[in-house]
């Protein structure tokens, strides 16, 4: 729908003079209440874990960490449920890191209430695997 597109960035998302924590690149864009009734897909792309993901052998879902204003943490996998429990027909995309343990990420699935299929697609940039996405629902 055209009139949903935003040319500029919402004045919410722009630092504040006194915001802080915008130093740390940390913006509200908005609330809960600014999500549409349907949510027709998410990709999500959390961070890994900084540079300290590449000495992991296998990554797994729960080796990423989110944390809110409160310091509540969230884990990939309780991620991954949240996203399919808000998209319809739990249609979810996962960018994740080379090293990712397809097995742990069909575990996770399962957790979050996906049946059936589920796709790894491997991203390969001049000859080398760079990256993992998972795609569900």
């Amino acid at each position: 729908d055209e009139k949903n597109i935003q040319k500029e960035p919402p004045a919410a998302a722009l630092p504040k003079e006194d915001d802080t924590q915008s130093q740390h690149g940390h913006y509200i864009i908005g609330t809960i209440e600014d999500l549409p009734d349907e949510i027709n897909a998410i990709f999500m792309s959390p961070p890994w874990g900084g540079i300290e993901y590449g000495k992991i052998s296998e990554f797994n879902l729960d080796c990423i960490h989110l944390s809110n204003k409160c310091g509540d943490v969230i884990k990939g996998q309780e991620l991954l449920s949240i996203a399919a429990g808000a998209a319809f027909k739990q249609r979810v995309t996962y960018f994740l890191p080379r090293n990712t343990n397809g097995m742990d990420v069909a575990r996770s699935a399962v957790c979050a209430g996906y049946r059936g299929q589920f796709e790894l697609e491997q991203n390969i940039v001049g000859g080398k695997l760079k990256t993992v996405t998972a795609y569900f629902g």
